[in-house]
């Protein structure tokens, strides 16, 4: 009796791994090995591509990329041959989808008391498939769980929100394509959620308005720019016409 149908796995560009079941009756004698054949669609002509195969499964190499075949096997005992089994499902050899290899270089770029803005890179590798969406998670370094932010980021940068002000965190983002998810990128070092501050900016329309031989009175415009936090204080400098140092 012929094998069962073959199955094939691990389809890739010039490679494809087949296994299949013992004929269920084998005419009296052991089964030695097996033959398996292929047929390339569009023909009608099956080929000899493997003898001697001693186990029911079969590595077969020297493929075309991007051609389509289909399968079958014959079973040997001393007698002979076997009818062929039934074909296998056509497959096409194509690259081996995979998952995404991680996002590059993530980094926060701005941070305020309750949000986080984050930038990446795209991964190197896609898979072969394209990037469908990243996924982005934070957490709190007191806490040990990653808590899920966003699963349907379409581009590289993200604003992370909410943020508990006064603690500490560490973000991680992953790429995904039709076949599954990649591993994390994840910062080096943590953040801390607050609002960034500057210097301010120089006050202006300096003027003396009250002049005397042991006085003067100023008055001037506080800075445009406070840097995010109110002003607390003014600094007064003083120098000789002639002089050089405040």
């Amino acid at each position: 009796w012929p094998p069962g149908k073959p199955t094939v796995k691990d389809v890739a560009k010039t490679s494809c791994f087949l296994q299949w079941t013992k004929p269920e009756h084998d005419g009296g004698a052991k089964i030695e090995s097996y033959v398996v054949e292929l047929l390339k669609t569009g023909t009608d002509e099956w080929v000899r591509v493997a003898e001697g195969v001693p186990m029911t499964e079969h590595f077969l190499k020297g493929l075309m990329e991007k051609q389509e075949y289909s399968f079958r096997i014959r079973a040997v005992n001393k007698a002979g041959e076997s009818e062929p089994s039934e074909p296998s499902d056509p497959v096409l050899c194509k690259e081996r989808l995979n998952p995404p290899s991680p996002p590059r270089w993530l980094e926060v770029i701005n941070i305020t008391k309750n949000t986080a803005d984050l930038k990446w890179t795209v991964p190197e590798k896609d898979g072969g498939s394209p990037i469908t969406n990243y996924i982005v998670e934070k957490r709190d370094v007191r806490r040990k769980g990653w808590q899920t932010v966003d699963t349907t980021v379409k581009d590289t940068k993200y604003t992370v929100t909410p943020l508990t002000e006064g603690s500490l965190y560490v973000f991680r983002v992953a790429a995904e394509n039709a076949v599954g998810q990649s591993d994390y990128c994840e910062i080096e070092d943590s953040v801390l959620a607050k609002d960034t501050f500057t210097t301010p900016g120089a006050p202006y329309a300096l003027t003396p308005v009250e002049v005397t031989k042991r006085h003067v009175d100023l008055k001037w415009e506080p800075p445009k720019n406070d840097g995010g936090r109110p002003i607390q204080r003014y600094v007064i400098e003083k120098k000789e016409k002639l002089g050089t140092r405040w």
